[in-house]
């Protein structure tokens, strides 16, 4: 069983989404899905988690938000179009105009990203949504392993396959709560650790883990493996490649960690393991 992630230039387009449903189709293995919110589609694009914050920033301050409603429903009706899928994006916009009205808070706004790309995923490929704020619980000190684990595993008993949001949970009073930036990883890792995964592959836009930056490195080498540890003092380090929060859900459960690169999807990647 494989458990994936896709982060946000994987899921910028419709033409990145379709690479992504060619990798899932690629392998039966691949059976629950964890995304993030849409990327950049150019390097002068905005990330639509940065677009939902502006949105909520701009409400506070009494500015009006419709031409930054009507911007971010284009992003995802866009995608909805080009894959001939029934989604509503403007009906989904409306319920976190409401939310606004309402008091939502900074969490829940910022996290509708994520909770808009997996309904999207989830038409496209025809498998159930499962919305992770049932099932990612957060305490004072954050994650609660246990009952987020126990939460994930029962509820996907009932799915052969699924796709789900990352990035965010909730709280004991089921409000919205989100990791820190990036923090889809940890989602994924989550999810394949409460499902006992034989790999989690994490997909993203680079080839793996490298010894320098190898936009800024010609000499740069790919790592073909590292342990848990050195993953995790690498993004410690400032290694952008994985979260560091999500190493340690997959290092508890023993599953092996593939960063892999959606636009080269037969490079071998960085494998991540005990040894």
């Amino acid at each position: 069983m494989i458990v994936c992630k896709f982060g946000g230039t994987s899921m910028a387009n419709a033409e990145t989404i379709g690479l992504v449903k060619q990798i899932i189709s690629l392998d039966a293995d691949r059976r629950y899905i964890v995304v993030s919110a849409p990327g950049r589609r150019n390097p002068a694009d905005s990330k639509v988690t940065d677009m939902l914050i502006s949105l909520k920033n701009d409400f506070d301050n009494g500015r009006d938000v419709s031409k930054g409603i009507d911007a971010l429903c284009a992003r995802f009706q866009d995608i909805a179009q080009k894959f001939g899928i029934d989604f509503d994006a403007s009906c989904e916009f409306e319920k976190i105009y409401r939310a606004l009205t309402l008091g939502a808070s900074d969490d829940y706004v910022k996290s509708r990203g994520e909770y808009l790309s997996a309904k999207l995923l989830s038409k496209i490929l025809g498998v159930p949504f499962v919305d992770a704020a049932d099932l990612v619980k957060f305490g004072t000190d954050g994650v609660d392993y246990e009952t987020t684990l126990a939460n994930i595993a029962n509820a996907l008993k009932a799915f052969d396959r699924a796709v789900l949001p990352g990035f965010y949970g909730s709280d004991k009073d089921g409000q919205i709560v989100t990791f820190s930036r990036g923090g889809s990883d940890v989602s994924g890792a989550l999810v394949a650790a409460a499902v006992k995964a034989d790999v989690y592959e994490n997909w993203t836009d680079v080839d793996g883990v490298f010894s320098a930056d190898p936009r800024k490195d010609d000499t740069a080498r790919l790592i073909d493996r590292l342990t848990y540890e050195d993953m995790y003092n690498l993004a410690l380090s400032g290694a952008n490649v994985l979260h560091k929060d999500a190493v340690y859900p997959a290092e508890r459960a023993g599953v092996p960690i593939n960063i892999k690169n959606t636009f080269n999807r037969y490079a071998a990647g960085t494998w991540i393991m005990k040894e």
